[in-house]
């Protein structure tokens, strides 16, 4: 565990940073992302088509995971 005075890039609160593609082209992008599927119930909600999130932490810019629209279950976050 880390101590208070170690950097980590997880401290529960906007950990992500999303880019949406539609096929090859960047239809979005937000840095201070807290939950996942909130995201994309906020694509949903402005009506932008999307194929693919990139899911980054916001910290350190280190991708974490790809989730694909009719394919993958988005979560409200990502464990471990």
């Amino acid at each position: 565990m880390n101590s208070p005075s170690e950097p980590t890039e997880f401290k529960r609160k906007n950990d992500y940073s999303i880019t949406a593609y539609q096929g090859s082209r960047k239809v979005n992008t937000m840095v201070y992302v807290h939950s996942i599927s909130s995201y994309v119930k906020y694509l949903e909600k402005r009506h932008i088509n999307w194929s693919v999130i990139n899911v980054y932490a916001r910290r350190t810019r280190r991708f974490l995971k790809r989730y694909y629209k009719d394919r993958d279950i988005i979560p409200d976050r990502i464990e471990g």
